[in-house]
């Protein structure tokens, strides 16, 4: 496996932004924070930047799922761009901190697949289970070490 170090991967959201930390090995660090508004999750990424010292930030970036009901509805309800902003901010703060970052497409890093079968690979890997968003962010991190 090739492992991850002194990563952050994030699964961004106002329902929850999860994130795991990668050390090197495979149990990273994981947790969720539920943003009230853009600058709470602006102060949260912030805060949880200053405590995991990462050197790259790895964020799933939002996208349109055109067969989708639920993504076609939040791109009418305007959520999507609200979202596009945290991400935006996410990145700015990354900056502000001198932290490398990239953005990854859900279809880059898992496929078609859905989220209880990233959710079963991650227990064959590591024999853990994660919260939904923080499940993503260790799915994404596992899809960049090849393993997923």
């Amino acid at each position: 496996m090739h492992s991850l170090k002194n990563t952050l991967t994030v699964d961004p959201g106002f329902g929850g932004t999860g994130w795991a930390f990668w050390k090197g090995d495979d149990s990273p660090l994981t947790g969720v924070f539920k943003p009230e508004d853009l600058m709470n999750g602006f102060a949260l990424f912030d805060d949880l930047l200053t405590r995991m010292k990462p050197e790259l930030a790895i964020i799933e970036d939002c996208e349109v799922w055109g067969g989708s009901g639920k993504s076609v509805a939040a791109v009418n309800s305007g959520a999507l761009f609200v979202l596009q902003a945290l991400l935006g901010g996410y990145a700015g703060i990354c900056f502000s901190h001198g932290i490398a970052f990239q953005f990854i497409k859900a279809k880059k890093w898992k496929g078609q697949l859905p989220d209880t079968a990233v959710d079963k690979r991650i227990f064959r890997i590591n024999g853990q289970k994660y919260r939904h968003h923080e499940s993503s962010a260790v799915g994404i991190g596992f899809s960049i070490a090849g393993v997923l």
